[in-house]
């Protein structure tokens, strides 16, 4: 079905790069790959690989040599089972991403999500469901889109498995914007935020799920969904993010 589904959208894809082509989702060049960046932009994006990041907090690792688990900090528990980035969060991909995020940019979502698939291929494959990090009504009201949502619904669309099941966990409290906040304000502004509905429990029972969201810093809001999502019942609890946040103290 898939087959005769691909062969279908062939032509209608095809004719439709013709009348709109493909842009550098970073620069807006026109450029002969669907969902893409250019070469220049290529470039300055630092993408990376699954064995080349720690499985706990998705740092790069210093040199391939190193391998294994990253030195994490102690509070880096395994509320997340497994934790992967495509990218860095640096001057090759912040623009691009807050375009996304914060400036209607909701053509970007395919494009993206085909680096969160090359990234996470082992654990979407595993995974039974795909869940978006979710806004709080007020900020999803306010911002009109969820783009985690986003890169979710798009992310499933390169397998044939696991669900989008986005209804499930639920943002119950309101918080403040993190952007300026220490690892441990970070933690105490999102504990407590997330909940899953007692009538969303059963679909939930023992189900590998896969966490999604745009940027991971301290990943004190995808440990927080984790938790909510266990809390109720879910089995292993993955993520992967568009992009990792470095610095002093993440």
């Amino acid at each position: 079905m898939t087959i005769k589904i691909d062969r279908f959208f062939y032509p209608v894809r095809l004719a439709l790069d013709i009348v709109l082509p493909p842009r550098c989702l970073r620069c807006g060049v026109v450029t002969g790959t669907s969902h893409g960046v250019c070469a220049s932009c290529f470039g300055t994006i630092r993408f990376l690989e699954a064995a080349t990041q720690c499985s706990r907090c998705a740092m790069p690792f210093e040199s391939l040599a190193q391998g294994g688990e990253h030195s994490c900090e102690p509070d880096h528990d395994r509320i997340l089972d497994r934790v992967r980035a495509a990218t860095l969060y640096d001057d090759g991909t912040r623009s691009m991403i807050l375009a996304f995020k914060h400036a209607d940019r909701t053509d970007m979502a395919r494009g993206l999500a085909a680096w969160l698939a090359r990234v996470s291929a082992d654990m979407l494959h595993e995974a039974d469901l795909v869940i978006p990090v979710p806004l709080h009504r007020w900020r999803l009201l306010w911002r009109r889109y969820n783009q985690s949502a986003l890169l979710s619904r798009a992310l499933v669309s390169f397998q044939t498995r696991a669900l989008y099941c986005p209804v499930s966990l639920r943002r119950v409290r309101a918080t403040r914007t993190q952007g300026h906040f220490d690892r441990i304000q970070r933690h105490n502004n999102v504990a407590g935020a997330f909940h899953v509905a007692s009538r969303y429990r059963a679909r939930l029972a023992g189900r590998r799920v896969l966490l999604v969201d745009d940027v991971m810093t301290t990943g004190s809001t995808l440990r927080a969904c984790a938790s909510a999502l266990k809390d109720a019942g879910a089995g292993p609890v993955d993520a992967v993010v568009l992009a990792r946040a470095m610095g002093p103290g993440l």
